[in-house]
């Protein structure tokens, strides 16, 4: 009958620090409701018991209890949210299917993307410079004027060549 009252103390400890606990637990979970699902388990878990010694402190058995469900549950959580991340592939799928972008939608799109890298690299070397200067690094005509030693007018007649060579890319249907 040891046991028994064993549990019945516990249980009376649990029950009068009820609130500690809680807040043991919130610390641990994050949440008010979380810290409730936690001190359920514990409740359960020291009626279910059956102790073969005495415990010498209820008060920190109790603590180191709920501490450990806490962690548990935490653990669990984690692995649990694990199980529901995509990889980056099927969530780039999924975000396509969201947006209404199809497969081949994404990939008609890429296939003009590499189009237009072909046609940029296929431009003369000072041409390809100025649009990579204008359009990738952000520099005004006046400052692609100056660093490659030419005319603002001049730039924007390269600039314009490099539009018209990509505009002559196969675009996607919308």
């Amino acid at each position: 009958m040891q046991g028994q009252k064993q549990v019945t103390e516990l249980e009376t400890v649990f029950i009068t620090n009820r609130q500690q606990l809680k807040g043991i637990a919130q610390k641990i979970v994050g949440t008010q409701d979380r810290a409730e699902d936690v001190l359920q388990d514990v409740y359960i878990r020291l009626l279910k018991c059956s102790f073969n010694r005495e415990i010498d402190k209820p008060f920190s058995y109790c603590c180191q209890v709920v501490r450990n469900i806490s962690i548990d549950y935490c653990r669990k959580q984690k692995v649990e949210a694990g199980y529901r991340d995509c990889s980056d592939d099927q969530k780039e799928v999924l975000d396509n299917l969201s947006t209404g972008c199809t497969t081949e939608r994404v990939i008609a799109q890429k296939q003009l993307l590499n189009e237009i890298i072909k046609v940029v690299d296929g431009l003369p070397e000072r041409i390809r410079l100025v649009f990579e200067l204008h359009r990738l690094e952000g520099f005004t005509q006046r400052q692609i004027a100056q660093q490659v030693g030419c005319s603002a007018a001049l730039v924007n007649i390269m600039l314009k060549e490099a539009m018209q060579a990509i505009a002559k890319c196969h675009k996607f249907d919308d």
